[in-house]
């Protein structure tokens, strides 16, 4: 297995392996796998702050800590994961740290390597039941703000005896992505590859809709007797990875049918069901611009997800540890959006302490 490594992101681990690992507990990195060549490229990190500042060793991460890794991974574009694990140590990595690793692959299937920071070296390993393999990493400028965003309004006509029970209301819902979408068209032109959408300046350019023609949905002005019309409103992020550059729209209809259903699977589990008009609510999307890239929370103030705050949580703490490495515009940046996510579920205590980092970090 090969492993590429961001020329930035090395620099950030170096600045935080000779000054503040009482600060870090551990980082994980956030990148992509090439099914393909076996390559594994990570792009970005993120940090999490150690709790007990006492402990100067690097601790495996709690059960919460994985929720929130699952949390993340739903917050990122597509093609975006959580790949690995980083430790800021001049121990080795043991076997037995790996089979605890191994047992987490269930939750996390993507986390491949494991990278040990040390006071001189970086040591890089892959994930295994056995003995560590150790693995050499190329580095690389990688550039991380290549990202298409893909909408799509689904809308279609059921019984409504399905309004009596919320889990066969949220069954059809996502079953129905399915309907025609072998008649999908786009408002691009679907034989340019990605790559020219990549290299296209205006960022609404990189706004693609995925459309089904009218004729082929076969709705009319007025529902039909006994049944029920619904819409939802679908948008996921695009990571372009190197072996995809030269894809056409044409060539994605498969994987995009995926990719709009992981955006609307989350929507559907954080949904609540509205007694009174017999509908889901859904979760509102929050855009957070988290540098180099956009990741987006599912929030519902009545149904929030404990994992996604307990991870926008940690994040303010990685947003303050990146200022102190030099990340300190790309910081204010991040946490001014991450305020809104708050603002919503009424945290005043975390509101408080956000606009307390942003005069800081001023």
């Amino acid at each position: 297995m090969a492993l590429i490594m961001n020329d930035s992101l090395l620099n950030q681990l170096k600045a935080i392996r000779l000054e503040h690992t009482n600060k870090t507990k551990f980082s994980v990195l956030i990148g992509t796998l090439d099914p393909e060549n076996n390559d594994v490229t990570a792009y970005s990190v993120v940090h999490f702050a150690r709790q007990n500042k006492r402990n100067s060793l690097p601790m495996f991460p709690s059960d919460d800590e994985f929720n929130q890794f699952v949390a993340l991974k739903f917050m990122l574009p597509f093609n975006l994961n959580i790949i690995g694990l980083i430790f800021y140590s001049d121990e080795e990595i043991t076997e037995f740290n790996m089979k605890s690793l191994t047992k987490k692959e269930k939750e996390l299937p993507v986390l491949k390597v494991v990278v040990n920071v040390g006071q001189e070296d970086i040591f890089y390993y892959q994930i295994s039941d056995k003995k560590p393999v150790k693995l050499k990493a190329q580095a690389l400028n990688l550039p991380l703000n290549n990202l298409l965003k893909f909408i799509h309004t689904m809308e279609f006509e059921t019984s409504d005896e399905i309004l009596s029970s919320q889990i066969e209301l949220k069954k059809k819902s996502f079953s129905s992505i399915d309907f025609l979408w072998d008649k999908i068209t786009f408002n691009k032109d679907e034989n340019i590859d990605l790559k020219s959408f990549q290299s296209m300046k205006s960022p609404l350019d990189k706004i693609i809709e995925i459309l089904v023609p009218c004729e082929d949905k076969q709705l009319s002005s007025k529902t039909e007797e006994g049944n029920v019309f619904l819409a939802f409103d679908l948008h996921m992020n695009f990571f372009v990875t190197s072996y995809m550059r030269n894809k056409t729209l044409r060539e994605l209809k498969i994987l995009l049918n995926d990719v709009l259903k992981q955006d609307l699977l989350v929507k559907l589990q954080r949904a609540v069901f509205d007694e009174n008009i017999k509908r889901l609510i859904l979760p509102a999307k929050i855009s957070l611009k988290f540098f180099g890239m956009e990741l987006n929370a599912y929030l519902l103030k009545d149904n929030p997800s404990k994992y996604e705050y307990n991870l926008c949580s940690s994040l303010i703490k990685h947003a303050e540890i990146s200022a102190l490495i030099g990340y300190e515009l790309q910081a204010r940046v991040f946490l001014r959006d991450l305020t809104e996510y708050f603002r919503i579920l009424d945290d005043k205590e975390k509101q408080k302490e956000i606009s307390e980092l942003i005069t800081k970090l001023s």
